[in-house]
């Protein structure tokens, strides 16, 4: 399972454990309660407990709002890149390519 600390700003988290803290990106991506506990060094039923806990809880939930947001920007990036991408496409001096380029934009903006 991947997963970077630096994702996420753990400095300003406070009355967490270490552990607490270490398990927060895990399961912010997805991973388990049982692959987060192994990883960590705990009981499953530990980050079950935890995850019960207010304050674990609110950094939880914190951690995931800052996650999906920065998804979306990333996600908003790429697009524009690849507009781009396919921009220059177009303007290619293969016209076997710019059709190509031309008829996948057609396809996938549904203009009847």
């Amino acid at each position: 399972m991947y997963y970077d600390y630096d994702e996420f700003n753990l400095e300003n988290v406070r009355g967490l454990s270490s552990k607490q803290k270490e398990a927060l990106p895990l399961l912010i991506h997805g991973g388990t309660n049982r692959g987060v506990a192994e990883i960590v060094g705990v009981n499953k039923n530990t980050i079950s407990n935890w995850r019960k806990d207010p304050l674990f809880r609110d950094a939880e939930i914190e951690m995931a709002t800052q996650h999906s947001a920065e998804t979306a920007r990333n996600f908003t990036y790429l697009s524009y890149k690849s507009v781009e991408i396919l921009n220059e496409l177009l303007d290619s001096d293969n016209p076997q390519l710019k059709f190509q380029v031309a008829k996948y934009i057609l396809d996938k903006s549904r203009i009847p």
